[in-house]
């Protein structure tokens, strides 16, 4: 692939991603006006409820088509691809199947004991179904992410949200949008996309439909040593991020979950930047190191971590500085309560960023066993004082203990990463300009807030914003702080190692 190709696809699937995020931010602004705070906990109880148990759908199969993938692509051994693709798919729906019929039968038991509401029984029951299907939507995402098909696999979110949010604004206009008829529509998403992905996969992959059936008892191996470590990572992954919502539906009631259900995505904005890296990253890695390529992951690394801080400190100042605000604007007031809990969020977020740089990196230079043990012990520290202090504080207690977990996240993976690729660390220098950028974004927020005075507050926040961003810009391109020669520098190395 020439650098030009490359420059090409990296940058609409950016777009498509900042698109697909943009659409998951305005649905649940969306879903957060027009139900009440106990529809809207009760949706997002059901599909955190759901999420837990994603990992028992592929036991880690799925992800390690995407590592091997790139491995028989290079080596040009399409019949062993052919045969990745067939047994993994297989293994997945076989899978699938088997705990969304054990959810559908179980569904008045689960409604009834763990919800504490026998009306979410038909609730659960549509989305088991739901659960199946995005079995097939996931294999066909993760094929086109091990083949480097970074456009068509940015489709994931952006496809299925836009049919999500159309059909719901449709219903809503016929009065006929409910928690169950959205659990529907979200289901019609799944459907959509997965047609989607058919219309890329069959005609563009004729050469991968050609080859001869044949059984490769080294694929099966090989993709079972990764899968069962990189599932034992996922599990603890989703422990993490699905636990609170979980310990919040049993201890509390659906209004906890959500508030806090407004807090993590208000601070999530702050991903928006740090998964368009994560989109390609794995993939990538994955490539660099059976090329033996272990400096150009050193300076990929190096540049997501510069050009990374500088994007992502000034959106982290304005949602610590106006949580209210942000609330008022974006989702009502009914949801005030939740200013503390962005505040808190958002510095744990902040770390959340780059710990996922950290381990995609880990993952794709092989490293799982590390990333697993890491994950596990944050997992296990957030589920224990999930427990102890959800009781007692409810939606918060679940906030401060996330945030803690995040950071030591980020610690303990950043210090692996400096074990593991060589000369690898975070430079002082380059932080040092970020943190001058920082604090003059600061003080402009500061001035400008104490000499605009006798307008609208919204206005004022938007004119304070626009103006800071400006003066942390310029001062950013003055002090160099994201090296644009080093950049291009590190995407000619990645396109020499393609070639």
């Amino acid at each position: 692939m020439k650098l030009k190709k490359l420059l090409t696809a990296v940058s609409i699937s950016y777009v498509l991603l900042m698109f697909a995020n943009l659409l998951g931010y305005l649905s649940r602004v969306f879903f957060a006006r027009v139900f009440t705070t106990t529809e809207y906990g009760m949706f997002y109880s059901i599909i955190g409820f759901f999420a837990f148990f994603t990992i028992f759908r592929s036991l880690g199969f799925d992800s390690s088509l995407v590592h091997f993938t790139s491995k028989y692509v290079k080596e040009k051994t399409w019949k062993r691809f052919k045969y990745a693709v067939k047994y993994v798919f297989k293994f997945q729906m076989i899978l699938g199947l088997i705990f969304a019929a054990v959810f559908f039968i179980l569904s008045r038991q689960v409604a009834i004991h763990f919800f504490h509401s026998a009306d979410v029984t038909v609730l659960l029951r549509i989305h088991a179904i739901t659960f199946f299907v995005i079995g097939f939507a996931r294999f066909f995402d993760m094929v086109f992410k091990g083949l480097q098909n970074y456009v068509v696999s940015a489709l994931y979110d952006g496809a299925r949200l836009m049919f999500v949010m159309i059909v719901s604004v449709v219903l809503w206009k016929f009065d006929m949008l409910n928690v169950k008829t959205l659990l529907i529509v979200w289901l019609g998403g799944y459907l959509f996309l997965i047609l989607v992905y058919q219309l890329f996969f069959i005609p563009y992959y004729k050469k991968f439909w050609s080859t001869e059936n044949k059984s490769f008892v080294g694929v099966k191996s090989e993709l079972r040593k990764y899968a069962i470590p990189l599932m034992l990572g996922v599990g603890a992954e989703i422990i993490l991020s699905k636990s609170d919502v979980l310990i919040l539906t049993f201890f509390k009631d659906f209004s906890q979950v959500a508030l806090y259900e407004i807090a993590f995505p208000s601070s999530r904005i702050l991903l928006l930047f740090g998964s368009s890296f994560v989109l390609f990253l794995f993939p990538m890695v994955s490539k660099l190191h059976f090329d033996k390529s272990s400096n150009t992951i050193k300076d990929i690394l190096s540049f997501i971590y510069n050009s990374g801080l500088f994007m992502i400190a000034p959106l982290m100042i304005i949602l610590v500085s106006y949580p209210d605000i942000i609330i008022r604007l974006i989702f009502s007031e009914k949801y005030l309560a939740a200013s503390t809990a962005i505040q808190i969020f958002t510095i744990g977020v902040f770390f959340l960023v780059f710990a996922q740089v950290n381990f995609n990196v880990l993952a794709g230079i092989g490293e799982i066993k590390k990333k697993t043990q890491i994950l596990y012990g944050v997992a296990i520290f957030n589920v224990i004082f999930d427990i102890l202090l959800i009781p007692s504080l409810g939606f918060l207690g679940a906030v401060i203990v996330t945030s803690v977990s995040y950071f030591f996240m980020w610690l303990l993976s950043y210090f692996l990463c400096v074990k593991k690729i060589p000369n690898f660390r975070l430079k002082v220098f380059p932080v040092v300009k970020i943190l001058i950028c920082s604090g003059a974004f600061i003080l402009s927020m500061f001035l400008l807030k104490h000499f605009i005075t006798g307008i609208n507050v919204f206005a004022e926040a938007i004119i304070v914003a626009v103006v800071s961003f400006g003066v942390y810009g310029i001062l950013g391109l003055i002090l160099r702080v994201v090296d644009i020669k080093k950049a291009m520098q590190m995407y000619r190395a990645a396109v020499r190692q393609k070639g």
